[in-house]
């Protein structure tokens, strides 16, 4: 079974407005061309991502797996109805993670940490304007969001 292999986003609690969604955009850059050197090891193909979307009291509320190949893009989206925010509510809190999946399974040549997938997490609103944006970081590193204004 598949396992986590290690974090590459997580957010600090957003403040999700009425009409706006949150996206986690997932890329996979091309692979660079091969080096004249023996490569030991690779990346799982494809390299797979799970988002997780969690409300303020972090329950998970929408968990989904995506799949990339070098030079792919997906994006995960949270609906406010997702989230079960009322419609009087305000700004309904969540967070975000996005980690690669281990899906080398026995194969000792396979290395997940070679997934270079960049994540990047937004709140848009119904005309499509960014409202709070973190861009990727490579690797294993975690990347933070600051709290939504009010």
């Amino acid at each position: 079974m598949p396992s986590l292999a290690f974090l590459i986003l997580m957010t600090a609690l957003v403040g999700l407005g009425t009409g706006q969604k949150a996206r986690v955009d997932l890329l996979y850059p091309p692979a660079p061309a091969a080096a004249d050197f023996m490569v030991l090891t690779h990346p799982p193909s494809p390299c797979v991502t799970e988002v997780d979307f969690f409300d303020a009291n972090s329950n998970k509320v929408l968990s989904k797996q995506v799949s990339l190949s070098p030079g792919q893009s997906s994006t995960v989206t949270l609906t406010r109805t997702q989230l079960g925010a009322k419609t009087t509510d305000n700004h309904t809190l969540f967070y975000a993670e996005a980690s690669i999946v281990n899906t080398c399974g026995t194969d000792s040549t396979c290395d997940a940490t070679l997934c270079d997938v960049i994540p990047n997490a937004e709140t848009v609103d119904p005309a499509g304007q960014t409202g709070v944006l973190i861009n990727g970081v490579r690797g294993p590193l975690i990347a933070r969001l600051g709290p939504a204004a009010n």
